[in-house]
């Protein structure tokens, strides 16, 4: 399942409008879920999963808007 995600988030980076957002939550929810049912038996071995978890993730960049007609009607 965890590669499912992986893979679901990466179809997302390269096409914003894929349509997988959904199935994102849906599987990040059911991951959450079989996690702590089976719950790690090491302390430490839980926390580099979640250090290794947090190093693997992206930063987006933030959209550029367009300037409409109508928006530079309102400027000047």
């Amino acid at each position: 399942m965890a590669l499912s995600l992986k893979l679901l988030r990466e179809a997302m980076h390269l096409n914003p409008n894929a349509g997988v957002k959904r199935e994102i939550a849906t599987l990040s929810r059911a991951l959450k879920k079989a996690d702590s049912a089976a719950e790690p038996e090491d302390a430490s071995a839980q926390q580099a999963q979640d250090e290794s978890s947090k190093s693997k993730k992206t930063t987006r960049k933030p959209a550029t808007r367009k300037t409409t007609a109508t928006q530079k009607a309102k400027r000047g």
